[in-house]
């Protein structure tokens, strides 16, 4: 049985384990069901959760998985699987084409920036699309589907920050394109952001080199200046201890400090040999800590204020086993923020001993 908040005790509940004073001295017995008396106890005890058996005055968790059933169409997730797939195929075959020095036809922009609009257009919203990836993402993870995830989070940016339509398109196409030298070096997709301090020093020094490589290729094709240094610079930071030329705070192109978030994000929740799933609320509480070092302040909180809002009202699960709904999002505490609990609201920028591990 999950755990029962203290404010969602009820007279009557039957209580499955033995319940401790910090003395040792048993408060309520387990098969004991709860009377005034023994509330009144547990809650001078500073008692928080009690683990019990009768649970029926909150709300039958069945009905709320059926709601949250009801808001999730197979059809919908079917067609974004297929599209999905097929955009990665065009990716890998945009990425033969763009990397291949004798080939001297031009690079067709709008074709690209397709790829990335018919699989938005798949869900047709920022907020459903999340959620749907994060239930489609079960094929291996490769620097094609990589680029297709950037470039799709490129786009939220590029509506987020209200940029008119060619800045928008320009900075999509960096996002696709910005590992492009990374496929020329033959370099797998587990070799990315998160791990490089565990790669061998001859990996390493080829990992380094795919910015620039990205850039040449890019330079090359004609691409845009704004394209071509947004691609260069994805790996910089804000402290200047990025590669490949160490630049910092304004010497960084907007493109890459954007591609850069992006970028990690994308590695943090879905890439890697190694992916694991991870509820955005967990991610959010990993860039909070880091944003300072590594990313610009503005970008990376307008990208998380963006990334709790999708959640409101969304269903969650929390440490404790409790079901709730959030209700509110900490602005101050994006990663904590309220949700109700039967009849009660929790602050979990208050309760620090709780968190939210999974978005149901």
């Amino acid at each position: 049985m999950p755990l029962i908040r203290i404010e969602n005790l009820r007279i009557g509940m039957l209580v499955e384990e033995d319940i401790f004073s910090t003395y040792g001295s048993v408060l309520v017995n387990a098969g004991d069901r709860l009377d005034e008396r023994s509330l009144e106890k547990l809650r001078l005890h500073n008692v928080k959760f009690v683990k019990i058996i009768d649970e029926s005055e909150t709300r039958d968790i069945s009905s709320i998985v059926s709601e949250i059933s009801k808001s999730f169409s197979e059809e919908i997730l079917e067609d974004l699987t297929e599209t999905y797939t097929e955009k990665t195929d065009n990716v890998k075959n945009i990425f033969t084409h763009v990397s291949d020095t004798d080939d001297q036809t031009d690079v067709d922009t709008d074709q690209l920036t397709d790829i990335t609009d018919e699989i938005i257009a798949t869900v047709g919203d920022q907020k459903e699309l999340f959620k749907y990836i994060s239930h489609m993402k079960k094929t291996s993870p490769s620097i094609y589907t990589h680029s297709l995830n950037v470039s799709i989070l490129c786009d939220l940016f590029a509506t987020l920050l209200e940029y008119p339509q060619k800045k928008k398109q320009e900075l999509v196409l960096a996002g696709m394109l910005h590992d492009i030298g990374k496929a020329e070096l033959d370099l797998d997709i587990k070799y990315n952001t998160l791990n490089m301090d565990k790669l061998d020093s001859d990996i390493m020094k080829k990992y380094a080199k795919h910015p620039t490589l990205s850039y040449r290729i890019l330079l090359d094709r004609g691409l845009s200046k704004d394209i071509c240094l947004g691609v260069l610079m994805h790996h910089e930071t804000e402290q200047g201890t990025g590669f490949p030329i160490g630049a910092k705070w304004s010497q960084i192109h907007e493109f890459g400090k954007i591609i850069a978030i992006a970028d990690y994000y994308d590695h943090l929740t879905f890439s890697g040999s190694t992916r694991r799933d991870i509820n955005p609320f967990a991610v959010i509480k990993i860039l909070e800590r880091i944003q300072y070092d590594k990313f610009d302040i503005n970008f990376i909180s307008a990208f998380l204020k963006q990334l709790a809002s999708y959640y409101h009202m969304e269903w969650v699960e929390l440490t404790t086993g409790e079901i709730g709904q959030i209700v509110f999002i900490n602005s101050n505490d994006l990663a904590r923020p309220i949700v109700k609990i039967g009849n009660a609201l929790v602050d979990l920028s208050r309760e620090r001993d709780v968190d939210i591990s999974k978005v149901l």
